[in-house]
């Protein structure tokens, strides 16, 4: 297996993750859990930032003068939403199936008008890959030193089977051997 498709299932198992095509970022998330995405820049003064929700660009969230609003009056995002006044990155916590969709990010400064995209799919706990044990970074080592533990017991059996074939196996021969390590101490 590649370490890349390695780090990928990593991430995957882990809960979230993100991958960008034409423009949009793709986050998956599952249900319960909080997801940050990310605006990638540091907020000035006159900056402003819009955060809209879905195919209707319902408006959700908004950074101007350095002023938070947050739309608690909409019910899908009621009290869920969280904006970080630095960066305009918007946080959704507990997040739900409904919460699934495109988040359009809009960003004001007095260099012009920029724009980020996320896809957000919310996964239900029952649709994840890993329903028993989620593959973390920590489970991962854990899971090493037993790892090479079996691999090193594995190594060692092989060894000590190559060991039992070439000695003598009947006892006549075995007397034999004996005798002439005997002879050779004396």
């Amino acid at each position: 297996m590649s370490s890349h498709l390695c780090v990928l299932i990593l991430f995957v198992l882990s809960g979230v993750f993100g991958v960008e095509a034409d423009g949009v970022k793709s986050v998956s998330v599952m249900e319960g859990d909080s997801v940050t995405l990310n605006s990638d820049i540091k907020i000035q003064r006159d900056d402003q930032i819009l955060w809209t929700f879905g195919d209707k660009e319902t408006r959700i969230a908004e950074i101007h003068r350095q002023n938070i609003y947050i739309d608690d009056t909409d019910m899908i995002f009621h009290k869920t939403l969280q904006m970080d006044n630095q960066t305009g990155s918007l946080t959704i916590r507990n997040i739900r199936s409904k919460h699934s969709g495109l988040y359009k990010m809009r960003i004001l400064t007095t260099r012009g008008t920029s724009f980020n995209r996320f896809s957000v799919t919310v996964y239900k706990t029952t649709q994840t890959p890993a329903q028993f044990i989620p593959i973390t970074p920590v489970v991962c080592a854990l899971m090493l030193p037993l790892l090479l533990l079996f691999v090193s017991a594995c190594v060692f059996y092989c060894c000590c089977k190559k060991c039992n074939r070439e000695k003598p196996e009947d006892q006549e021969s075995m007397s034999e051997y004996t005798e002439i390590i005997y002879r050779l101490q004396i």
